[in-house]
């Protein structure tokens, strides 16, 4: 996993269609050099009437493990600078 990926948050209380969308930020690496949790920025579903967000963007930190990876990021797309190792 790496900053830019869009990953799906596991969530035990809700069905797996409904899990919510999240874009990788800033990474933790533990000292064995596994990704253990992620800052991610999560958006919420509602729009205004001209498709403009009703809320600010969440800033969430989250474990590795429940996360679901869809899309990697392409080179370019992440922030390199912002990774914490």
């Amino acid at each position: 996993m790496k900053v830019g990926d869009l990953v799906l948050l596991k969530d035990d209380s809700c069905h797996r269609s409904q899990w919510p969308l999240g874009r990788v930020r800033d990474i933790n690496i533990s000292e064995d050099g596994h990704v253990r949790s992620v800052r991610l920025t999560i958006g919420n579903r509602s729009l205004d009437k001209n498709g403009k967000r009703k809320q600010a963007l969440q800033m969430l930190e989250r474990p590795s493990n429940k996360l679901v990876l869809l899309m990697e990021a392409e080179e370019g797309d992440g922030d390199s600078a912002s990774r914490s190792q």
